[in-house]
């Protein structure tokens, strides 16, 4: 799975994340899922079927994801399944750079909210 961060302007501990399943392969639908540290338990998060899930530094507070991980399942026409790897979610993107998360890429909102050229920190 790759993982990319859109750090906020004005706060760049915080922003966007965009979490990318693979394979990418015609004709598949693809599940998320947070599964809780503590218990085990997973659910589904929310009824998307695209290769992409975004979330925000805010969503993952707000529904306490640090608590846990996010994976996809990739779902073949013969109902072959596979389960990516899990994604350890950080309240912050500093947390989540501590904890070892290798971001494919770390983008900034310009002022203006454009999207910029790759960050070094």
């Amino acid at each position: 799975m790759k993982v990319i961060a859109i750090r906020y302007f004005e706060d760049r501990d915080h922003g966007h994340f965009i979490l990318k399943a693979e394979p990418l392969k015609p004709n598949c639908k693809w599940q998320w899922f947070f599964e809780n540290e503590q218990t085990g338990k997973t659910k589904l998060l929310r009824f998307e079927t695209g290769s992409n899930f975004i979330t925000s530094t805010e969503e993952i507070i707000e529904n306490k994801f640090y608590t846990g991980f996010i994976f996809c399942k990739t779902i073949f026409e013969n109902g072959e399944e596979i389960v990516s790897q899990k994604i350890k979610l950080g309240d912050s993107i500093g947390k989540m750079l501590s904890r070892g998360i290798c971001f494919e890429t770390i983008l900034s909102y310009d002022a203006t909210g454009y999207i910029t050229d790759l960050e070094f920190d």
